[in-house]
Formats: C-alpha cells, structure tokens, sequence
C-alpha cells in the first residue's frame, strides 16, 4: 500500500502526519471534479472571472464559446498549493487514494475512529459520493458496533449515520442518547466540553437531546416529589391555637389504609432517606441532576419504602403492605415510554439527501 501523498499532479499539498508537516502532489482538475468545495479552492471564482474577461476583451471567440469560457477550468490556472495540515491525514489520504483511483490504497474495514474521521471530511468537503463502493463493507457490523459503544463513541456513531444517511441508526442512537446522556455542572454533556476535541456533530442534535433528557428527569422527579408531598400534607402539625381555631375535620386523614398516622411517618422517613441517599431533595430540579436518565430511574425504582410492622386488632392481624400505594416502578416505566425522540424534520431531510448522493452513484 502507498503511503505517500504524492497523487502526480501539478497542486502542492500540505500534510500533517504524526506530528511532521508533509507535502505532496494532487491533480487539480480531478480534485476538482470530484468535490464542489476543493473546485472553490483550486480555482477560485475571482480567477475565473478574470479569465472570461480576458478572454472577452480578445473578441476571438462566439458569445456560445465565451459562455463555456466561464463554466470551464481549461483557462483558468489552479492554485498552486492546498492546505490540508488541519485535517486528519490517513482519512484524506484514503479520500485523494479514491479520486486518484488508486484503489489499492482502499482499505476494506475501518475502525470507528478512521470511519469518523473519513466521515468528517466527507461532510467538510460535500464528496460522501466517492466512498460509496466501500461503505457496505466500512458499515457491515454498524449495528452491534454502535449499540456496544461506550458513550463518547456512540456519539461518533451519530455523526457517521449523519453523514452516510443511516436514518434508522441516527434516530435509534438519538433515542438512546437522550436516556444515556450525563451532564457536568454547567449542563453540558461531552460533545459540548470546551475543548474536548469531539468533532462536528448534526445542527440542533445535541440541544434537542439535552431538552429532551431535561424533560425525562423533571417527570423522574415529579414521581417522588408528589409522594413526599403527600405526606407531608397529612403530617404536617396543625398550627398554633393562638393563629385561628383548627377543626381536626382540617386536617387530611392518613394516607394508611388502617388511618395510623405512625405508619405515614415511617414512610414518609424511609422515602426521604432513601432520597437523600441518591441525591435527591423535593427541591431538586432537573437543570441540577448530572446523572443520565436511565441512571436515575434506577436510583429511583430502587428505593425501598418502609411501612408499618405487622399489629394485632383484637383477634385480626393489621398489615399495612399496602399503605404505600404509588408503585414507583410503574411510575417510572411511564415516564420513560413518553420519552421523545430528538431528530427533526430537517435532519431527516438531511439524511434522505445523502442516501441520495450515495444511491446514485453508478
């Protein structure tokens, strides 16, 4: 396999490879041809128009020939030298391998981080059309790979479904993201760390996720605070004689089934222990959990609520198994069916577009 850059053409091209500056040799034209954005750069739209006006002040060719003047790179010298120093080297040796048809420099697999990185430059330079030959075997175990990922790299499984139009990935990964996403104590969650060097990720993904997970843990959280605030509705002392006259018909019963307001009470203090325990206050709001979702609902399903032990009545036996009677785990299990999904209309559109590109190609 080659391992230069040097492509035998009349463009210098600038490398980073390692850590050492390279140089090497692109055939302008076919660069061109091949992506709209490395034609802008090899002949600039300010060369072209001073060449169709140079060719016009001349007066030797028709109106029809001056037309194709303007739309034509025969008249027009392409730039001397590209820089490409900033971009990952092996994914754009492997992309000017394809333009160069050299296609012995191909690889038949790619790891993730060579996936993304090819995956990046595709979308940088509008060219997802010139990987299309190998990409079902670059994506042949996409399924298990993602959903066996560690977070930050489902998040480089997202961009690699953006860029090659994997709707159903993108929107199964979305899905997942949104219940497995923590935040640190800003709110950010990895993808927007300052400086942690993730790369481009879909417009609008990340702020539909983080809204989405926000949404999910305000409703984990409700589930509690409505119990706690129960209790304390029925626990609460009544107020100070002197304030106004209290009826005992004022206050709630208790909320045990056999009305033993010691039974609430150990319930209540279970409850709030428990709480205490993961983190949790009836305070708390969502914007304070760091957490993911599936994390906390977790935390929350495995909370043991304590009741009141077993008591004789005269001959019958009293148990308050039942007393406690929001069951949490069914409370959770709704909230997380309702869970959202955070890709949009545009990016679907987005994602049609690029299987597009990719299904036309011959």
């Amino acid at each position: 396999m080659d391992t230069s850059f040097d492509f035998g053409g009349s463009t210098r091209i600038l490398v980073t490879l390692n850590g050492n500056r390279l140089t090497g040799s692109v055939s302008p034209h076919v660069m061109a041809h091949a992506s709209p954005i490395w034609n802008k750069f090899l002949f600039p739209p300010f060369k072209k128009l001073e060449s169709s006006i140079n060719i016009e002040s001349n007066g030797s060719q028709s109106a029809g020939d001056r037309e194709i003047s303007r739309d034509s790179h025969l008249n027009v010298e392409p730039s001397e030298e590209l820089d490409f120093s900033e971009d990952p080297a092996e994914a754009l040796r492997l992309l000017l391998s394809i333009v160069h048809f050299k296609f012995n420099n191909i690889p038949v697999q790619l790891n993730l981080a060579h996936l993304w990185q090819v995956a990046m430059l595709c979308d940088q330079y509008d060219c997802v059309h010139l990987v299309k030959p190998w990409l079902s075997n670059w994506l042949a175990t996409e399924d298990s790979a993602w959903q066996g990922a560690k977070a930050v790299q489902r998040e480089n499984w997202l961009f690699v479904a953006w860029v090659f139009g994997r709707q159903k990935v993108f929107g199964e990964l979305a899905q997942l993201l949104v219940l497995e996403t923590s935040v640190n104590s800003s709110g950010k969650c990895s993808a927007q760390y300052s400086g942690a060097g993730y790369g481009p990720m879909p417009p609008d993904i990340i702020e539909g996720i983080l809204r989405i997970r926000k949404k999910a843990i305000a409703g984990l959280l409700e589930i509690t605070r409505k119990c706690c605030q129960e209790y304390i509705t029925v626990l609460k002392p009544p107020p100070p004689s002197y304030m106004y006259s209290y009826q005992q018909q004022d206050r709630k019963k208790a909320l045990c089934k056999h009305g033993h307001q010691g039974c609430d009470a150990i319930s209540y203090g279970s409850l709030m222990g428990g709480l205490e325990a993961i983190g949790v206050k009836t305070s708390t709001t969502a914007d304070l959990i760091e957490i993911n979702v599936k994390q906390l609902a977790e935390k929350i399903n495995g909370l043991t609520i304590h009741v009141y032990p077993p008591t004789n009545d005269g001959y019958k036996r009293v148990t308050h198994e039942a007393c406690f009677t929001t069951n949490i785990k069914d409370e959770v299990a709704k909230v997380l069916s309702t869970v959202e999904n955070p890709v949009l209309e545009s990016h679907l559109r987005h994602l049609s577009t690029q299987a597009t590109k990719l299904s036309h190609v011959s």
